[in-house]
């Protein structure tokens, strides 16, 4: 009885995979993307931190997560300078974690909001092409 359950045929279900288009390549790359993480430590000494400065020529992709600790006395911003246009920002509350992916990237600033101690953590996955 196959293809029954309590005297009924049940339907038959089947997948017709649909071909999928790729844009046309100008050149045969690759894509590289790179893991960087590490802590944060914000005070009255060191307010601000470039936790990361663009060191390649071409397009890159970046995508910033920064936690911040339920111990922190302040919100850590967050400022990703862009290639073209304005920054993009964000603020991160203690105790959360916020994320978000930038194209075109130069630099990531963290900065604490208010005076006092400020730990957190960073990761940034930053990927580029590279010719193959």
């Amino acid at each position: 009885m196959h293809g029954r359950k309590n005297g009924k045929q049940r339907p038959l279900c089947i997948a017709f995979p649909a071909p999928v288009s790729c844009p046309p390549c100008s050149s045969v790359c690759n894509v590289v993307c790179n893991e960087i993480c590490g802590n944060i430590l914000l005070n009255d000494r060191v307010m601000n931190l470039e936790i990361w400065k663009r060191g390649i020529i071409g397009k890159s992709t970046v995508t910033v997560a920064v936690f911040n600790s339920t111990m922190s006395n302040s919100s850590i911003k967050v400022t990703i300078i862009r290639v073209i246009g304005n920054p993009v920002e964000f603020i991160v509350p203690f105790g959360n974690t916020l994320s978000t992916t930038v194209d075109d990237a130069k630099s990531v600033i963290v900065s604490q909001e208010n005076v006092g101690s400020t730990e957190g953590k960073y990761c940034l996955e930053v990927c580029f092409a590279v010719s193959g």
